[in-house]
């Protein structure tokens, strides 16, 4: 395995899909199944760790493809969780069913087909092609366009058909960039930034750093490579050697070398398969 292929573009791409965007901050994206109901909080299983989170008056909750709350949520269930992993205890952004995310995800980051409901002085109201219905934020900087001219949504009429392009805001709001009645003007567009990030960080691949400190209990440890922080996700099947002996992830330290073979899951995140630790004598 050559670990020194990744060009600084490509750790640039790595740190933008595993953070979901700069601005949300040292972001955990994963699955989990409730452990626990607390009274400010849940614990959630990831992976073979139980890791207690904290809820608060941020937190966004989802279930069947709607906004919800807390009190839909059980011990046993199947969610996918947004975790502020850097706050202490870790801050619980957002949780949702799993339906529900892929949902939403969609809604974030494809081009859609929505029908105009409602359009308000900060919000419109779509119905969207599974017959959901969605609200999204829109402001003075959401582009709409129809039949090629530009127009404020308070334009928008109920009954409308456009495609819409969102974006998620760092209050996890989800912005409605851009709407057309031409699929064409935001599809292009979309699809030629897509294929450019692709081609910066394959699927899987190898990396060199330094390590910057122990594995944590979100199955997780930081290593500085190329001047860039990642963050390397580890699972049960991950093998660790240190200095050519087997070890475990509590062997991790700071200041070893790490040779990392990984593939990305499909939340962007750098899932090690293997990992060489060289001590600095």
């Amino acid at each position: 395995m050559n670990y020194r292929r990744l060009g600084r573009a490509a750790i640039a791409a790595a740190i933008v899909l595993w953070l979901g965007g700069a601005a949300l901050g040292e972001t955990l994206i994963t699955d989990a199944k409730i452990s626990e109901v607390k009274d400010h909080g849940f614990v959630l299983a990831i992976g073979s760790e139980m890791v207690p989170v904290e809820d608060g008056y941020g937190t966004h909750y989802w279930a069947g493809r709607a906004k919800s709350n807390r009190a839909a949520f059980q011990v046993g269930e199947d969610v996918t969780v947004r975790v502020k992993t850097d706050a202490a205890p870790a801050e619980l952004r957002e949780m949702s069913d799993r339906p529900t995310w892929k949902w939403l995800d969609r809604i974030r980051k494809d081009t859609i087909p929505i029908v105009v409901k409602d359009v308000q002085a900060k919000t419109l109201t779509a119905s969207l092609d599974d017959g959901s219905t969605f609200e999204y934020r829109w402001t003075q900087k959401t582009e709409v366009t129809l039949r090629g001219a530009r127009v404020t949504p308070t334009e928008l009429k109920p009954g409308q058909r456009l495609f819409a392009k969102a974006r998620t805001l760092p209050s996890l709001e989800t912005f409605l960039a851009k709407a057309s009645d031409d699929a064409g003007l935001i599809v292009k567009k979309a699809t030629k930034a897509k294929r450019t990030r692709a081609k910066k960080l394959p699927g899987t691949g190898g990396l060199v750093g330094n390590v910057l400190g122990p594995a944590n209990a979100f199955s997780m440890f930081d290593i500085m490579s190329d001047n860039i922080k990642l963050h390397i996700t580890f699972t049960p099947r991950t093998a660790f050697k240190l200095d050519g002996g087997k070890v475990t992830a509590r062997d991790v330290a700071p200041g070893q070398e790490a040779h990392i073979a990984y593939s990305r899951d499909r939340f962007g995140r750098i899932i090690a398969s293997k990992v060489e630790l060289f001590s600095h004598h």
